[in-house]
């Protein structure tokens, strides 16, 4: 297929729901294997196994400096301006280079800063490979976003997923989950990701336009554009993630695994999120109309508030026998959590305005200070409250992210803060 007919088909509405529907694929995916993990080797192994997951999670954005963001950007104004460059074959030559510096990252930092008792090697080795294939897949799943090819997307979330729920289940009724299996399941769903979204590009755009031609000046408008989103990218995965490294160092390993297994479930309710604010960057990048800001912050904030009171009834019914089964202590972090998740979906679709607008450096100045916050509260609550410590430093500082990138959207693009949150605006006069 050539770009001008993915540019006819561009944002098809059922290809859009499909896309933020299958978010939750992997979130699924999660709800079901984490209850099937706990059961097998505890919370103290789970949580030894989240602090393997989490560099699989951190290390390829921080070391991707902004590449998959700079990749939705160019690739969106391609598809929307048939006289701007193909940005493809630099992407995919700036994403091998990357790929390899991450997987030098991620031997560095397991050899000198992991806990003695996480010095694995064999789960190490799982986790650099993991860790590159995901590096690489980020990209060009940003490439398919960027280019409208939800549809790929959709069906890499829910193949990988179908495999991983399909593995662990197996895996579960022979007996033999360790944290070295599951990080063989993840090893190889991201290699079928990585597969898929490969394939999609070569079918789609013909494997021409991948590789060849570049210039010099099309290779320096992404990496400029993705060293002025590098900041958040680096910062908004520690947002997200440096709570659980820093809780294994300075609590035990329970503790690690119930608040580990608190993120897994509130971030797996609230993945649309995700999918809007994906939406949201590359919509914007093709410049359309600013009306469809708020329709996704919409859509975002009530898709949000529906999984937490779905959470909310499922906790009720389910709380005898999660106390019974130990597991009590996961639910008011979870709920912290989850609520902070909804709260502050509006103001992640704000973050995906400033980025899809040009203006990415203010998002990383959000995200930052909600980071220097977020550290500060998990000093000073973490030793003491634990997981319920930690999720309620990561829900403060989250929201506040949020806001000041609202904040930023209204000083700097003339938006208001009922263009995010009810009571929503009758019309937009700057549409």
């Amino acid at each position: 297929m050539s770009i001008n007919l993915l540019r006819k088909r561009n944002w098809a509405s059922k290809d859009r729901i499909t896309f933020v529907i299958s978010l939750h694929f992997p979130a699924l995916a999660n709800l079901l294997a984490v209850p099937l993990t706990l059961s097998k080797i505890g919370l103290e192994a789970f949580g030894q196994l989240s602090y393997y997951l989490v560099i699989c999670a951190i290390i390829p954005a921080i070391g991707g400096l902004g590449l998959a963001e700079s990749a939705v950007f160019h690739c969106g104004r391609w598809l929307g301006d048939k006289n701007t460059m193909n940005p493809l074959p630099a992407i995919n030559i700036l994403a091998l280079i990357q790929t390899g510096l991450v997987s030098l990252l991620v031997l560095g930092i397991s050899a000198n800063l992991s806990p003695n008792n996480l010095k694995d090697t064999q789960a190490i080795s799982l986790t650099c490979i993991t860790t590159a294939l995901i590096s690489i897949s980020n990209v060009w799943r940003s490439n398919c976003t960027g280019l409208s090819l939800l549809r790929t997307v959709s069906l890499e979330r829910l193949l990988s997923s179908i495999f991983k729920i399909t593995a662990i289940a197996f895996m579960f009724g022979f007996d033999s989950i360790s944290i070295i299996s599951i990080l063989e399941v993840q090893t190889i769903a991201s290699a079928l990701s990585a597969i898929t979204l490969l394939l999609a590009l070569c079918l789609n755009c013909g494997i021409r336009e991948l590789v060849w031609p570049t210039t010099g000046g099309i290779v320096r408008s992404i990496l400029k554009y993705s060293m002025s989103q590098a900041p958040a990218s680096i910062v908004g995965p520690l947002l997200s993630r440096l709570d659980q490294f820093i809780l294994g160092h300075l609590s035990s390993a329970e503790a690690l695994g119930t608040y580990s297994t608190s993120v897994s479930a509130s971030e797996g309710l609230t993945l649309s999120t995700g999918g809007f604010r994906d939406l949201t960057s590359a919509q914007q990048a093709q410049k359309l109309q600013l009306l469809k800001i708020r329709h996704n912050s919409k859509l975002a904030l009530f898709t949000s508030l529906i999984m937490l009171g779905i959470a909310l009834i499922a906790t009720a019914i389910a709380w005898d026998q999660l106390d019974s089964s130990g597991y009590s202590a996961v639910i008011t972090p979870f709920l912290i959590l989850l609520s902070a998740s909804a709260i502050g979906a509006p103001g992640s679709i704000a973050g995906a305005v400033l980025m899809g607008r040009g203006k990415p450096m203010l998002r990383s100045v959000s995200l930052f200070l909600g980071l220097a916050t977020d550290v500060i509260l998990l000093l000073w609550l973490a030793p003491s409250g634990a997981a319920l410590g930690a999720a309620i430093a990561t829900a403060i500082s989250g929201m506040s992210a949020g806001a000041l990138n609202i904040a930023f959207c209204k000083s700097k693009l003339g938006l208001e803060w009922s263009d995010f949150f009810p009571p929503w605006r009758a019309n937009l006069e700057h549409d």
